[in-house]
């Protein structure tokens, strides 16, 4: 049976520094190689940890296919597994690498779920790439079962919020009123007076009811040409109708 490692690179699995990856004959030869990645870790050397837990995992799964682990609990394969994926998964979260992150702590989930730091974790890659909906589950998850950590309490408030911004902000997205443009009626306004001697908009004297009809009379209309002399006509000082002057406008949309 295989104990679980998966890697991003696909070389990387039985190499450490251009090395085959450490034998291990029993689980606490694969603590050890874990205990190795993790002091890489914490010294902040994190591209070796995240190859030094690539190792342990290959370790695992080739001690998981050739040793006879009869006596081992399954429990405690994938318990193990689920911790050395977690700390890659935190490796990778600090390398920014937050889709591997998040890939790895969902893998340790699905080995050991009620491995809380996996949720956390996972919670954070999520966090850091905006995904603050999804992100909430996993700080919620934290909370049910280490209700006093700090650190997701903090993370928790603060995802929350961000749920709250993003609720609002689709809310007033959605319940904004359609500009007066959509509804309002040409039609409305008095036609220009037959007195009026400047530029004359060619059938505006047409009235339209449907409004996608409407819209194509005002981009008919409102030509290239028009504009030119309207301009002419203003250089002049003289005055625009007023329903012109909406012609303008509704166009121009």
């Amino acid at each position: 049976k295989n104990c679980g490692a998966h890697d991003r690179g696909g070389g990387l699995f039985a190499i450490l520094k251009g090395k085959m990856a450490p034998h291990a004959s029993t689980l606490d030869d694969v603590q050890a190689l874990k205990l190795r990645a993790n002091a890489l870790l914490k010294e902040n050397h994190l591209h070796d940890a995240d190859a030094a837990y690539t190792a342990a995992l290959e370790a695992l799964n080739a001690l998981c296919e050739s040793a006879d682990l009869r006596d081992v609990p399954p429990e405690k394969l994938n318990e193990t597994a689920a911790v050395i994926l977690s700390n890659r998964a935190m490796t990778r979260l600090k390398l920014e690498e937050y889709g591997w992150a998040i890939n790895d702590a969902t893998e340790a989930l699905a080995r050991c779920p009620s491995y809380f730091k996996a949720y956390y974790r996972r919670g954070c890659a999520k966090y850091a790439i905006g995904r603050y909906k999804d992100a909430l589950s996993d700080f919620r998850a934290v909370e049910r079962v280490r209700g006093g950590d700090k650190d997701n309490a903090a993370k928790l408030k603060d995802c929350e919020k961000r749920v709250r911004e993003e609720a609002f902000a689709k809310a007033i997205a959605e319940e904004a009123a359609p500009p007066l443009s959509d509804s309002f009626d040409i039609n409305s306004l008095p036609p220009v007076d037959s007195s009026y001697k400047g530029p004359r908009l060619l059938g505006e004297e047409q009235e339209v009811e449907e409004p996608e009809q409407k819209q194509k009379e005002e981009e008919l209309l409102v030509s290239q040409e028009f504009a030119n002399q309207v301009l002419e006509w203003f250089r002049k000082q003289e005055k625009l109708p007023v329903r012109y002057a909406v012609r303008i406008v509704l166009a121009a949309r």
